[in-house]
């Protein structure tokens, strides 16, 4: 399983390097090459796959708690070891992705603050935000968090019974569907928009030491 492009191995291991990124690297290069790594293609299927994983975890999750609240104790039971193992799986590879990702953005923070550039313009800063790849992880944040309001509003849904024995079916249901859902999409809105913020201030760190 692949979460950096053969291009940035090298960038992110000299990064992390005790002197810091190499000198006999281009930065401005670098930069260029983990810009476009933010958005690999690979590491984003990945990610994808997680979700998706958790997704399908949680609706087997919530239907099992369904069932026995429905009183069939057995098919719930039997349902909900099943929706185990795409948790698990999710929760394993979604963590894969976030150190990957983690590492990434550290790399492009460090090289960014190394950078000599002196030819920075400050004009370079709005081509980022609206570049192709900015406006992805723009789209990706923002449709996490559309869907996290989303899931937490079933979630408080299914808590709304005053009575705790009155939890019926669809609320059971809501209630465990809505919370693995809301953690899943709450922590890639917070990974993705935080590693923009991260790198959009190391970019513009960079544009004003370039400008002294």
């Amino acid at each position: 399983m692949r979460l950096h492009s053969a291009e940035a191995v090298p960038l992110i291991a000299a990064a992390s390097a005790p002197d810091g990124p190499a000198e006999t690297w281009r930065q401005a290069r670098a930069l260029k090459t983990l810009e476009a790594e933010l958005i690999w293609a690979h590491r984003l299927g990945w990610g994808l796959v997680a979700v998706l994983a958790l997704v399908i975890g949680g609706f087997l999750a919530g239907t099992a708690v369904a069932l026995m609240a429905d009183d069939s104790v057995g098919g719930g039971v039997a349902l909900g070891l099943v929706g185990l193992a795409p948790l698990a799986v999710g929760g394993w590879l979604g963590w894969k992705v976030r150190v990957a990702g983690k590492s990434l953005v550290d790399a492009y923070c460090r090289w960014a603050r190394a950078s000599k550039d002196s030819t920075a313009d400050p004009a370079s800063i709005y081509p980022r935000l609206l570049s192709g790849r900015g406006l992805l992880r723009g789209a990706i944040s923002a449709g996490a968090v559309i869907c996290a309001a989303f899931a937490w509003s079933l979630f408080g849904l299914g808590l709304a019974t005053s009575d705790p024995a009155e939890l019926g079916t669809g609320q059971g249901f809501g209630v465990v569907f809505g919370l693995v859902c809301g953690v899943t999409f709450t922590a890639v809105a917070c990974l993705v928009f935080g590693g923009d913020l991260r790198t959009g201030l190391a970019h513009s760190s960079r544009v004003v030491a370039g400008r002294r």
